[in-house]
């Protein structure tokens, strides 16, 4: 259940199409799945609890904890529950390097060339591909 009573209407519409606005996948269309849900697809998938942080300028804007800590228990997922990230680092790093790219302080053409032409294999150098 949701951890953080929302503050304003139009955070509490955000709220509402995550928890009942999932994108419907194939495997759902054959279901009858007009508005896939969160606890479904959590229910799908046997994961006992998620935890949601939205950030919106820079700023947490709402934070949500959904199900169990472990399947079969009873101590329900809080703000402070912690996860593993997994590959949520990969993500977030090619967010930082596209604002980085917006700023001017990062060229990726640069990079691409300068990578595509440094390219070996089997003792012989690649021509760079354009991207």
């Amino acid at each position: 259940m949701p951890c953080i009573p929302p503050v304003d209407k139009n955070i509490t519409q955000r709220i509402q199409r995550v928890e009942s606005g999932l994108l419907v996948t194939p495997e759902f269309q054959s279901q009858d799945y007009l508005h896939a849900k969160l606890i479904d697809r959590m229910n799908l998938y046997n994961i006992p609890g998620v935890s949601i942080a939205v950030i919106n300028n820079y700023t947490v804007e709402w934070e949500r904890s959904y199900g169990e800590k472990e399947a079969g228990k009873k101590d329900s997922v809080t703000e402070d529950t912690l996860f593993q990230a997994c590959s949520l680092s990969k993500p977030v790093a090619a967010v930082a390097a596209l604002r980085l790219v917006e700023e001017g302080f990062l060229d990726l053409g640069r990079l691409t060339a300068l990578r595509a032409s440094t390219r070996h294999f089997r003792g012989e150098v690649l021509s760079p591909i354009p991207l």
